[in-house]
């Protein structure tokens, strides 16, 4: 989707000095890292790799001289497009000028499987949606052939508090405020940082307030996150204004709060030409904001090809066999493992060699996003263990 943004007057990622400390302390103030020493409950089951590469509700529409020859056109042209959204997904956005054009017999060597939902006949129309998966080994050939860097660390969901500054001071749930409406309507897609727009009724009321919401009080950010069962919160302030043609100007500062993120924080100025609606605009801008945190996640998450991989020894607390094997599991569900290797077992305590693609900051951040922790001691050595 394509919003007219301009982007020249942008200030450029992580933003100006000036706009930072205007908008930044306006935002969250430092009490805010408090959540991390009182995490709210983590959200549902991990995803596993292979959600990564399943593209869903692809939509396609085909006529042809039968509805036979319509469905083959439709699904070759739905393969293509979902395979485009699972490349751009989990890619840069600098590097999707050069991701890789296959051809049709490389790309359905690449398709896992195809699934139909609402499938319609008739007068050599075929209409449908598609669900396709892709196979992740072979999506990353083809993005290191290409010489591509990829991430597949799936976070946690983080829940998005749109905070308004204007002359009628902060908004949060205000019926006003249409920073919180743009995101509701902003062009959500599946992402490797999802990000969840609260519901606004009266639980997300009581929950936080748009003053606890600025000065990042850790009881309130709990509150909320618990209640959408997230890792924790985007905090984002929007100030409007009007530039320079007459256009709608939005400054905007998003800042991640939470335990197991990478410390994201992001400065942007949007500009809109003056036939663009205030509505359209909040939109665009939420579209956008969202995508920079997106994309701060990939970064911090990237693994490059031909990179060589890297083996720790790991020890974790276990209370049976079956707790190991399940852990084993899990850890080579994380993105960026390539093998896990028991080396002693004994009461209590399980080792194991793992090698993974990555540095150890990565791995400790993939590794908490499954709910578990890795610790390192004075000797250098490496515990993992669930955290809470």
């Amino acid at each position: 989707m394509t919003h007219p943004i301009n982007d020249q007057a942008r200030p450029g990622r992580w933003g100006r000095a000036a706009l930072a400390a205007a908008l930044l302390a306006l935002a969250v103030g430092p009490a805010a890292s408090g959540l991390a020493q009182s995490p709210p409950a983590l959200a549902g089951q991990a995803v596993i790799l292979s959600d990564i590469y399943a593209v869903r509700s692809v939509l396609v529409d085909e006529s042809a001289e039968s509805e036979a020859r319509a469905k083959s056109i439709a699904v070759e042209r739905g393969v293509r497009t979902a395979f485009q959204a699972a490349l751009e997904r989990v890619t840069l956005r600098a590097d999707w000028p050069r991701l890789p054009v296959v051809d049709e017999v490389r790309l359905n060597a690449a398709v896992r499987d195809v699934s139909f939902q609402n499938e319609r006949f008739g007068g050599g129309r075929y209409l449908a949606e598609l669900t396709v998966r892709f196979k992740p080994e072979a999506v990353r050939g083809l993005l290191s052939e290409a010489g591509i860097p990829y991430a597949e660390t799936v976070g946690l969901p983080l829940v998005v508090l749109p905070v308004l500054q204007s002359g009628a001071g902060p908004q949060l749930w205000d019926e006003g405020n249409q920073w919180l409406q743009g995101w509701l309507a902003r062009d959500a897609r599946p992402a490797l940082l999802p990000l969840v727009t609260p519901l606004n009724d009266l639980s997300d009321i009581a929950a936080i307030s748009a003053q606890q919401a600025l000065a990042g009080s850790p009881e309130a950010l709990a509150r909320i996150a618990d209640r959408y069962q997230a890792q924790g919160v985007l905090v984002t302030v929007a100030r409007p204004g009007i530039d320079a043609n007459g256009g709608a100007r939005i400054d905007v500062a998003s800042n991640a709060i939470g335990p197991g993120l990478p410390g994201v924080t992001e400065v942007d100025s949007f500009t809109f030409p003056p036939t663009t609606t205030l509505p359209e605009a909040y939109a665009a801008a939420a579209d956008s904001a969202a995508a920079a945190i997106v994309e701060r996640w990939k970064q911090a998450n990237l693994i490059r090809p031909g990179q060589a991989p890297s083996r720790i020894t790991l020890s974790a607390p276990i209370g049976s066999l079956t707790e190991w094997l399940t852990l084993k599991r899990e850890l080579e569900q994380v993105a960026g493992v390539t093998q896990v290797r028991l080396s002693e077992l004994s009461v209590g305590r399980a080792v194991a060699d793992l090698d993974f693609v990555g540095d150890a900051p990565q791995l400790s951040l993939a590794l908490s996003q499954r709910r578990l922790a890795l610790e390192e001691d004075a000797a250098g050595g490496w515990t993992v263990r669930r955290s809470r």
